[in-house]
């Protein structure tokens, strides 16, 4: 089994980018990938957040057991209209984690909106997805202390910090054990040295963009971990952090 835990589905108004369904199903009978979790794309107000997340649901409904979805509403929304919507796309939508990009919000994990993101994982009982790299707010040693103040919550590093901070990786998962690793651009000896902690089982398989399929995929297959460990981090871990069917 392969999933891709880390795809983004729609327009994104920071990057000014758009993602399509029709790369992610290009990609998915290319190379055999049997889910992608769609995210969408960085947005800055409810309504924005709303389209995107209801042309998320309509692709998971259209492709039963291809995606599922994670919720990415900006972080910086009102109390109510944040938590609203996250409770919209669990309970309504079926959504499977929530997403914080802390470099395109410019959110620490540990601010005040930072902290609500975390807040609304533990009352909904799923994972939370954090961009961590360079940048003042995405340091993977950021996630330290809210990780130890909601234990409960599953915390994955996406990206493994990176091309620059990826040498904070085993240390935020030696002191936390319910932070796990997303690899997509993460630095190879910063993701073999992952996946060699607790047999893989804390690493997931990611690709971010859909064309970085081959090269993402590689990254992992090249360090010869074996065939049960690198089984895990293509989609194990995923499915079980997640709570996929």
């Amino acid at each position: 089994m392969i999933i891709d835990a880390h795809g983004h589905y729609g327009y994104d108004y920071v990057f000014h980018c758009e993602f399509t369904l029709e790369s992610h199903l290009k990609k998915m009978e290319k190379h055999g990938v049997n889910i992608t979790i769609l995210q969408p794309g960085e947005t800055h107000y409810l309504e924005d957040a709303k389209r995107e997340h209801d042309a998320i649901f309509r692709a998971v409904k259209e492709h039963p057991g291809r995606f599922y979805g994670m919720a990415n509403p900006a972080p910086h929304l009102r109390d109510a209209d944040y938590n609203d919507e996250i409770k919209r796309c669990v309970q309504e939508l079926g959504f499977v984690g929530i997403k914080l990009n802390t470099c395109a919000s410019a959110t620490g994990p540990g601010s005040k909106d930072g902290r609500r993101v975390f807040e609304q994982a533990a009352a909904h009982n799923i994972p939370v997805m954090v961009h961590t790299g360079a940048g003042p707010f995405a340091h993977p040693c950021m996630l330290a202390g809210v990780a130890r103040q909601y234990p409960a919550v599953k915390i994955v590093m996406a990206h493994a910090g990176g091309n620059t901070h990826g040498c904070e990786v085993p240390l935020v998962m030696d002191l936390c054990p319910n932070v796990y690793v997303e690899s997509s651009g993460g630095a190879a000896e910063t993701l073999r040295q992952a996946c060699r902690r607790d047999e893989g089982r804390r690493v997931m398989f990611g690709c971010d963009h859909a064309g970085r399929f081959e090269s993402e995929r590689a990254k992992i297959v090249g360090f010869k971990l074996g065939d049960a460990v690198t089984q895990r981090v293509l989609g194990q871990t995923a499915k079980d952090v997640f709570a996929l069917a």
